[in-house]
């Protein structure tokens, strides 16, 4: 097996790293067949498309099929291995290892003149490149793809030849992922065109988009101030021109959070010293010195922080969750960095700042393209306002998020919803579905409930966009049902409207979900009690020919009418910044959740779920006997975050366990401790009075009775007599109870000492 190193994408010899074990002795008489290159179908399109219309938007440099079979010059197997592409329906039923296998196969056989003579490369190497080319247009139908495979894509277009080709790959390769590298190609690439006004407009661009990116950024201005110098260098008498125009490319990059600008300000310094030209320019050295060592100085550090952590190597605990280190970069962005790019900080984020945070994103969807979490936290950003300013933006992001995160609903659910808003027809919302929706689903691209979630989406779209207006074909059955519809309240105040003292009608209606039902029964208001006698005279009058029954209103003793009652609550307000956590402890484990666990593990999740949420107190109760609950009350800084989280449960279960519940408290923390010292109070009470009482019983006597009996049994008294005196005194008690009950002069019987115990016992 043999591995070959990668080359250039315009050199003659590439290869993006594959292997392979096929015998590649049968391409040079494969070349040396090839006695012409086939002609090319060069298709340029429009440049004003929209996301939706992504697939039309490429330059589609297609190889027909009658010049495919005339590739002489390319070895058999490389069209064998293309062929599972080329034959395919459409560009969604390959696979993407498809595409990078057949593409890695062509690159590994790319030929070169290390081992074919330079005459055979030369004739063959258009046909590489137009393969390759084929190979790539359908690629990026499907798929998005990488800036390397984009710097491929080029390189080929520029061999064939063609610059408004590659000056739309390079628009297409913007509309799948932002690069450096390839906005610094592109702006050499119409520097050469001789194209001034495009330049100008491009480097405009760059300078708003990867003009800002943290790490890189500088490039983008270092090429900018290097091409404005080309450009006046090749005016008469623009000396001044010159330096007006680079010292405002200086100081809109001294308006950044650059991680060079320390570097830049130093050569911006040196360079301001040579060129004084322009008198107006006194001071504006010293400020844009004064907002990096004041403004962006305290933030540099944990700036840098964030992108050490985002290029440590694999395998170390920095890189163990980019994820979360992108969440975490992006929130210190948005809250810190962005807001001070504001004139006003009481106007909020400004364009500048939106800028920074954009490119950010842009930053993590390349590194994080298949994160759903990414992709939502960036078009929850780019939420359009009242105005509906980036609505347009949105639906570009969201089209950009369905190709890289096809397997999660949301994505199509976000994009349908923002293709509404923006008052696409249902024509193209349809059309749009079928053809990237539908056509993704064999093989499938996600489970079935999303999928299910998706289609339910574009049928709400549908269902808004239905018509309302009523068919004449079933013009009676729908009067049919107009008529069998309840009373109005419009109806019921048409038959009391001769009574000129009618205040109020009230229909008693039932909820159940979104359906109302009439309960047959109305409240109608006078303003006297001459009005509700008219009112009553109307009974038995027919509505829609049903008759009524009208009768005085009695309202409960208990209603908030009545003097002195008191309107009853039915309805339990929650505590706006209190959150109930529930099964806390695994069944049956020795390990308790504390709180100080619970709040990390809440704030963790959270965080992992995109927003930093800040939590003022826990509380986890304890029973009786010192043994915490298996419940917590969790305080938050604002009711916001208490929905963020009540939306985001599952993030709390990842982290403690699955059987965790996560609702909104009825009581705050300070309302329970509350209730629980008062009870402590009245136990304290209840045991010092039972004790008080206990000692005043005391007093009676050494043998009085106990105030409380010591156990809960009701145990009888027990007797020293013998069983045998107890026998005898119970069968002359008996014999007693016999007799008259006339008063007799029977002697009372003494009560017997020991000593008369101890002769009975012996029978003395």
């Amino acid at each position: 097996m043999m591995a070959r190193g990668v080359a250039p994408p315009g050199s003659d010899s590439s290869s993006s790293g594959f292997s392979s074990d096929e015998d590649i002795d049968d391409v040079p008489q494969q070349l040396n067949a090839a006695s012409s290159v086939p002609n090319v179908q060069v298709e340029v399109l429009n440049e004003d498309v929209k996301a939706d219309q992504n697939s039309d938007a490429v330059s589609a440099i297609e190889v027909p099929p009658a010049a495919l079979s005339a590739l002489t010059g390319v070895n058999s197997c490389c069209l064998e291995a293309s062929r599972s592409v080329l034959d395919a329906e459409t560009p969604f039923a390959v696979q993407y290892d498809q595409y990078t296998a057949a593409i890695g196969h062509i690159t590994y056989h790319w030929p070169n003149s290390e081992l074919y003579d330079a005459m055979t490369v030369e004739e063959g190497l258009k046909q590489y490149h137009m393969l390759r080319m084929e190979l790539y247009r359908r690629f990026q139908k499907a798929y998005p793809l990488t800036e390397d495979m984009y710097m491929q894509w080029i390189g080929d277009a520029s061999a064939i030849g063609g610059e408004e080709t590659v000056k739309k790959l390079f628009k297409l390769a913007r509309g799948d992922y932002w690069s450096v590298p390839l906005t610094l190609q592109y702006l050499n690439f119409i520097r050469d065109s001789g194209d001034a006004a495009a330049l100008e407009r491009a480097m405009d661009e760059a300078q708003k988009t990867l003009g800002t990116h943290f790490a890189r950024g500088h490039e983008i201005w270092a090429l900018c101030r290097e091409l404005t110098t080309d450009k006046f260098d090749e005016q008469e008498d623009g000396e001044l021109e010159k330096e007006r125009a680079l010292r405002d490319l200086f100081c809109k990059q001294m308006q950044l959070p650059l991680d060079q600008n320390d570097l830049v300000m130093s050569e911006f310094r040196a360079w301001d010293a040579y060129n004084s030209l322009d008198g107006e320019a006194t001071g504006r050295l010293e400020k844009a010195s004064e907002r990096q060592s004041k403004t962006f100085a305290p933030l540099m550090k944990k700036l840098r922080g964030f992108e050490a952590r985002l290029t440590a190597a694999p395998g170390t605990e920095e890189a163990a969750n980019p994820e979360q280190t992108w969440t975490q970069y992006l929130n210190f962005v948005k809250h810190r960095v962005a807001p001070l790019m504001a004139n006003d900080k009481a106007a909020g984020m400004s364009e500048l700042g939106r800028q920074i945070v954009v490119c950010l994103y842009e930053r993590a969807v390349s590194s994080m393209c298949l994160s759903p979490t990414i992709w939502a936290s960036y078009l929850d950003f780019l939420e359009p306002d009242k105005s509906g300013a980036c609505g347009s933006e949105k639906v570009d992001v969201a089209y950009r998020a369905v190709r890289n995160v096809s397997f999660d609903s949301s994505a199509w659910s976000e994009l349908f919803v923002e293709m509404e808003r923006q008052r696409k027809s249902m024509h193209e919302i349809s059309q749009f579905a079928r053809a990237e929706l539908l056509t993704r689903s064999s093989p499938p691209i996600m489970d079935q409930f999303h999928f299910l979630t998706a289609l339910l989406t574009w049928c709400d779209a549908v269902r808004r966009y239905a018509s309302t207006s009523i068919n004449g074909k079933y013009l009676d059955d729908t009067v049919q049902k107009v008529e069998s519809l309840d009373a109005t309240k419009e109806n019921v105040e048409a038959l009391f409207k001769d009574i000129s003292t009618l205040k109020d009608v009230r229909l008693v209606v039932k909820t159940r979900g979104d359906r109302v039902k009439s309960r047959g029964m109305a409240y109608v208001q006078f303003t006297d009690e001459a009005g509700v006698e008219e009112g009553l005279k109307l009974n038995g009058s027919l509505l829609d020919g049903h008759p009524l029954r009208v009768e005085r209103s009695k309202p409960p003793s208990t209603s908030a009418s009545t003097p002195g009652a008191k309107p009853s609550t039915c309805t339990q307000k929650n505590d706006p910044v209190t959150l109930f956590v529930g099964d806390l402890n695994v069944e049956r484990s020795k390990q308790q959740v504390t709180e100080e666990q619970l709040q990390v593990a809440l704030q963790q999740a959270m965080q992992s779920a995109g927003e930093l949420v800040v939590v003022t107190r826990v509380s986890i109760l304890k029973d009786r006997y010192g043994k915490l609950k298996n419940y917590g009350l969790v305080e938050l800084a604002e009711p916001s975050q208490v929905a963020f989280c009540l939306s985001n449960a599952a993030a709390l279960q990842a982290k403690l366990s699955e059987q965790v519940t996560v609702k909104p408290s009825r009581f705050s923390i300070a309302h329970i401790l509350e209730q629980q010292e008062k009870q402590q109070k009245q136990t304290q009470q209840r045991k010092a009075g039972a004790a008080a009482k206990a000692g005043a019983v005391s007093k009676g006597g050494a043998n009085g009775p106990h105030a409380r009996p010591s156990t809960r049994l009701n145990i009888p008294t027990t007797s020293l007599m013998p069983r045998a005196l107890r026998r005898k005194l119970a069968a002359q008690d008996t014999a007693a109870k016999t007799t008259t009950s006339e008063p007799t002069n029977a002697t009372t019987v003494t009560p017997k000492s020991n000593e008369d115990f101890r002769k009975m016992l012996f029978k003395k």
